[in-house]
């Protein structure tokens, strides 16, 4: 399972600047954790840019573009870091694949990029177009060393519409939006992988947005699937002996956010 946890984007040390934006869509509000709040480009050039300075040289092990309308006729899309502010030749260059409006775009490195400057590039299919970036995550990145049980995941859908019926006995509904409910369980875990997910918890802990996939190496358009989510309560846990060795059970209740 892999948590993207920790944004340096949103830190108040991040200062954040881009080849252009939308007066009433400015481009800090990559870093609010409302993913419909969006960076809007400006219509003048095809060519844009959103530039992250950290303040300092900090290990980043991976990169998320989510909820944004770019697409397969948009070109040049790429995470770059560096150790200063010049792109010409750029430390680190990775393409971020794109085919779908709002699909999700995802960067992991095998190890950790420490740079002070990074930047997100991508060539609008026009120059005209104004693109919408609504979350960007670059930040620390933490796979556990051990799978959710075999049978230990499961997710339920909740619809938020509600339906009403008239006097005669006809129904009728309002249609609004639709989230996930996402558990997850660790079963006799060791006690490096409990340390590590309770300070993930300890970070985010009920009230801050964060990204996860169940499983990274799967391939059924359900488990590699990226999700947005807050915890929906706190993290359980409970020791248990196992072969005289403490070992660890967890249980992980997500939401996805609107």
């Amino acid at each position: 399972m892999r948590f993207f946890w920790n944004n340096y984007i949103d830190a108040a040390a991040t200062v954040i600047t881009s080849s252009s934006e939308n007066a009433d869509l400015p481009d800090d509000n990559v870093a609010d954790s409302r993913k419909g709040k969006v960076w809007r480009t400006g219509t003048s050039t095809a060519a844009e840019w959103i530039k992250f300075d950290l303040g300092s040289a900090l290990d980043v092990d991976g990169f998320i573009v989510f909820n944004h309308t770019l697409d397969e006729n948009d070109s040049a899309i790429n995470i770059e870091g560096h150790t200063a502010d010049s792109w010409g030749s750029p430390d680190v260059t990775a393409a971020i694949s794109i085919s779908d409006e709002n699909e999700t775009g995802a960067q992991k490195w095998s190890s950790a990029q420490s740079k002070r400057w990074w930047r997100f590039e991508f060539t609008k299919q026009a120059s005209g177009d104004a693109i919408d970036i609504g979350r960007l995550f670059l930040g620390d990145v933490y796979d556990t060393t051990e799978a959710p049980d075999s049978d230990g995941y499961s997710d339920e859908t909740v619809d938020l519409s509600t339906q009403q019926r008239s006097i005669d006995g006809q129904t009728y509904d309002y249609i609004k939006n639709e989230y996930l409910k996402l558990r997850v369980k660790f079963t006799a875990c060791s006690l490096a992988q409990a340390k590590q997910l309770k300070t993930i918890y300890d970070a985010v802990g009920t009230h801050t947005p964060f990204f996860v996939q169940i499983d990274q190496s799967a391939s059924d358009g359900i488990r590699e699937v990226i999700h947005y989510v807050k915890f929906a309560d706190k993290l359980k846990r409970n020791v248990h002996s196992y072969d005289g060795e403490l070992k660890w059970n967890l249980t992980l209740n997500l939401e996805s956010q609107l």
